[in-house]
């Protein structure tokens, strides 16, 4: 099965909740960012919750490093925060998170759905819980 998603807003957290499904490439990121802009949510009031634990991710080493690359698009792509949510952190998960902060994305991987949500209504990066993300 193709990559699919869900956009849910959560207005009183100010979080705009994705949940992917299916086989998600590399193409994904940009139809994904994409169906974002389409969403109109004010990426300077909203920030990003996705959680890709219902998906197969197909990613290799080489498009890690271009994945990010897909936030260019979003107006204000440097100041919303994104938690990704995973089964399982590994170490091509950390390695995404590592790549996109040093791009200048406030990016973090949890598996933990309340971690997640705590963090991206916290103030700022620094309160990231990063012991919190491995299982």
């Amino acid at each position: 099965m193709n990559a699919q998603w869900t956009f849910k807003q959560l207005a009183e957290q100010q979080v705009l909740l994705i949940t992917v499904t299916g086989a998600f490439a590399l193409a994904d990121s940009e139809r994904l960012v994409n169906d974002i802009r389409n969403t109109r949510a004010d990426l300077e009031k909203v920030h990003i919750l996705t959680d890709f634990r219902g998906a197969d991710l197909k990613l290799e080493t080489v498009d890690i490093f271009e994945c990010p690359k897909a936030y260019q698009q979003l107006a204000k792509g440097r100041h919303t925060r994104v938690a990704m949510l995973f089964k399982i952190i590994r170490d091509e998960t950390l390695f995404y998170e590592n790549v996109c902060r040093n791009l200048g994305y406030d990016v973090s991987v949890f598996t933990d759905y309340d971690q997640a949500m705590q963090w991206l209504t916290a103030g700022t990066a620094s309160q990231s819980p990063a012991g919190a993300k491995r299982t």
